[in-house]
């Protein structure tokens, strides 16, 4: 009986921490990442390019851009953390 006093509300809280972190990865604001991957989509400084698709979820997040008019050119990018749900973002090409 002990042993439940402290196993129950141990779960109860690893659980809300985890739905915490989930929540925050996919409501946080992420114009920094974006940025930073919009800088390697373009590949140089001062490039125009224009995001078309993004989706974001507790695990991770991607990003869609469209790199040139003629020939129609997109590049995609997937973020993920370096920890499951902690840690900073490390982007590379989808």
């Amino acid at each position: 009986m002990a042993a439940s006093t402290f196993i129950r509300p141990a779960i109860s809280l690893t659980l809300v921490s985890l739905t915490v972190l989930g929540a925050t990865n996919v409501y946080s604001d992420n114009s920094k990442l974006k940025a930073s991957v919009e800088a390697q989509a373009c590949g140089k400084v001062g490039c125009a390019v224009r995001l078309i698709r993004e989706e974001r979820s507790a695990f991770s997040q991607k990003f869609e851009f469209q790199t040139s008019m003629k020939p129609i050119t997109t590049e995609s990018f997937v973020c993920e953390r370096a920890a499951i749900l902690l840690g900073d973002y490390t982007c590379v090409p989808e």
